[in-house]
Parts: C-alpha cells; sequence; structure tokens
C-alpha cells in the first residue's frame, strides 16, 4: 500500500508534531492499522471511522478517523484522507483537532 499527502496535510503535521511529539510513531502506527484492516475501513462506519463519500463505482473512498495520540487522552485528533482502492494507495488530505474544527 502507498502513502501519500498533500502539502496543507504536511504543514498542518507539522504544526501538531511541534505540540504533540508522540505524532509522528502515533501517525505510523495508523498507517500499519490501515494496511492490515483497510477493508472494514471501506465497508461500513463504526464510531472511530466513516464514509463520507464515495463514488457510484467505488472507484474511491474518503474516510475520516480517529488518532489515537498518546499525548492526549482521547482520539481528539481527526485524518481525513482518499482511498484508492485500484491503485492500492492512500492520500491524507487534513489533520486536525476536533476542538477546532
Amino acid at each position: 500500500m502507498y502513502f501519500d499527502s498533500l502539502n496543507a496535510f504536511d504543514k498542518e503535521f507539522k504544526k501538531l508534531f511541534k505540540k504533540y511529539k508522540s505524532l509522528d510513531t502515533d501517525l505510523r502506527r495508523f498507517k500499519k492499522l490501515l494496511q492490515k484492516n483497510i477493508n472494514l475501513f471501506v465497508t461500513r462506519s463504526t464510531n472511530h471511522h466513516a464514509i463520507i463519500y464515495t463514488n457510484n463505482k467505488r472507484d474511491f473512498f474518503v474516510l475520516k478517523s480517529r488518532l489515537q495520540c498518546r499525548y492526549l487522552k482521547s482520539g481528539a485528533l481527526r485524518i481525513i484522507c482518499f482511498y484508492f482502492p485500484l491503485k492500492n494507495k492512500i492520500t491524507f488530505i487534513e489533520i486536525y483537532f476536533k476542538g477546532n474544527k
């Protein structure tokens, strides 16, 4: 599986990383979770992740998920990403603190 990110994601990630130093390892752990359980993410929504949008052909999905950060007690960080099943690729769009949005 290939991972990519938009410039806006990288910029916000650097800003949050200054505040929460474990964010780098937390994102790596999240990527491993996505690789193992991507079929679960795209088949149904749960409390921890949701399918925001998909087209009729199911060529791509827009997913929103909670990111567990060790510096925070709850999953207050959110990640929005594209998933392209045919390319086996995930592109991170946005990361944000739930209290700010």
